[in-house]
């Protein structure tokens, strides 16, 4: 499968697809057996930590974290970047999380483990955007009923 998704990365130009790709790849080299190209994909989904958009590098974020878990929190300015960004809008368009920047906001917020409270104050952090304000105040509160 990973030669295919490679190949289909190499061609895609669609920006939401692109998101898509990343996630699978990530999820086929956590298979075992990934066979040879699991190295050439962990080496891309490390590259593209460093992309210049926002949601290829919190898509590699997730697709990296089930094989390293403390990835989100040392990232996290990252991670709070693409989140808060207006491009975040491009999830909309996918199959993985189709509503919108709540949406990622919660799904973001579930690969942060324990009671770090980090997460949440870079979302409650000022915001021009109502939805921003409003999904960071629904991690507040769901953080503060945790506790």
């Amino acid at each position: 499968m990973l030669p295919a998704l490679l190949r289909s990365w190499a061609a895609e130009g669609d920006p939401s697809s692109r998101l898509e790709l990343i996630l699978a790849l990530g999820q086929a080299a956590l298979r075992a057996p990934a066979g040879v190209h699991d190295a050439e994909v962990f080496d891309l989904l490390h590259e593209l930590l460093d992309a210049p958009q926002a949601q290829i590098r919190l898509a590699a974020v997730h697709a990296l974290s089930p094989r390293d878990p403390g990835l989100p929190i040392r990232r996290l300015g990252l991670v709070l970047e693409a989140v808060r960004d207006p491009s975040v809008e491009l999830w909309r368009h996918t199959s993985s999380i189709a509503t919108g920047v709540q949406g990622v906001q919660r799904w973001t917020a579930g690969l942060i483990t324990g009671p770090d409270p980090t997460f949440t104050l870079g979302l409650l952090a000022d915001h021009h955007d109502d939805e921003q304000r409003i999904g960071a105040l629904a991690q507040a509160g769901g953080l503060l009923s945790q506790w």
